[in-house]
């Protein structure tokens, strides 16, 4: 029996699941929020944190399990325990052990648990099924349509006659005007057939130019290809140019950032990391360049994080309080 899904589904519903002899994840609230310069709003969020000081046993997981196979209490309490056994096992042996849906355990040379979760996860059950989304700007102009709401009453007989004729009056009015916009956007959809015609036009002359000119190159560097090296190193220095959002928000805390030495570093060292750390993100100050990865609320936390990533990194890793 996988009590992984078990602690996970438990975590839905308490507030704090603790693993006897081994810890206790716990949630912490964080309340909806829109982020006006990355453009997106999250909903209300509940995360996991692991407090390996908690190792008495509540009894919480124990009687779930024995109430899903149906066996006493001490059966249950058995299985968590092989469970928590079998996970120091792994972390002796393979030095990290994910548990699928909760986040990572790292076991450092220091004999010290180290966990992160995953930030994918929400344990918020009002927001299950809420995404990150992206805000769009409407474009000034727009006209946004509210639809009128209207409460019936009761109305006697001959005001409700005229009510009836207002509202027959209403929808001939509307079935009119339907009609005379339908055919100004007929007259409006062939005028712009024919502009799109024209354009196409233009858009084949450009097309014939465009061929000729780069048969001209082409014969051109075959007759002197150094005219054209030099015209590569203006491309490339153009193209070292970064187009990245710098100014994307940083988590508070204690952060783990890479000392990068340009700008085209870090953007090429935010995207390889950005797969396992989608909140990573280019700082750039007057005096440096650097990439946040990932901020914990524990200086300590952080401290063994970054050693731990300092091994499969080739990069070089400071940690900053927010």
């Amino acid at each position: 029996m996988d009590l992984t899904k078990e602690i996970s589904f438990l975590l839905y519903k308490h507030n704090c699941v603790i693993l006897p002899k081994f810890g206790a994840f716990l949630l912490h609230e964080k309340e909806a929020e829109i982020n006006s310069v990355a453009n997106y709003c999250t909903p209300k969020q509940k995360t996991v944190t692991f407090n390996k000081q908690i190792t008495n046993n509540d009894g919480l997981l124990a009687n779930r399990v024995s109430t899903l196979n149906q066996s006493a209490y001490e059966q249950g309490l058995k299985m968590v325990e092989t469970y928590v056994t079998n996970l120091w096992a792994t972390l002796r042996d393979k030095r990290n052990c994910e548990l699928k849906g909760i986040g990572t355990f790292y076991y450092t040379k220091e004999a010290k648990v180290v966990f992160v979760p995953h930030h994918a996860v929400n344990f918020e059950s009002a927001s299950y099924g809420l995404p990150k989304l992206r805000l769009t700007t409407l474009p000034r102009g727009t006209e946004v349509v509210i639809p009128e709401t209207s409460i019936s009453t009761p109305e006697p007989k001959v005001e409700k006659l005229v009510a009836q004729k207002e509202v027959a009056r209403t929808k001939t009015k509307r079935k009119n005007a339907a009609v005379q916009q339908k055919k100004l956007d007929k007259n409006t959809a062939t005028k712009k057939q024919k502009s799109r015609i024209s354009a196409i036009g233009m858009a084949n002359a450009f097309c014939v130019v465009l061929l000729v000119g780069l048969c001209i190159s082409i014969f051109q560097y075959e007759s002197n290809p150094s005219y054209f090296a030099q015209g590569d190193e203006q491309t490339a220095s153009v193209l070292d140019i970064p187009s990245v959002n710098t100014t994307a928000s940083i988590p508070s805390g204690y952060g783990v950032y890479a000392e990068v030495s340009n700008t085209k570093e870090a953007i090429q060292f935010t995207q390889k990391i950005r797969t396992h750390y989608e909140e990573a993100c280019i700082l750039q100050t007057e005096n440096n360049t650097r990439v946040f990865i990932i901020a914990f609320d524990n200086p300590e936390v952080a401290k063994e994080y970054k050693v731990l990533l300092q091994n499969k990194l080739d990069q070089k890793l400071v940690i900053k309080q927010k």
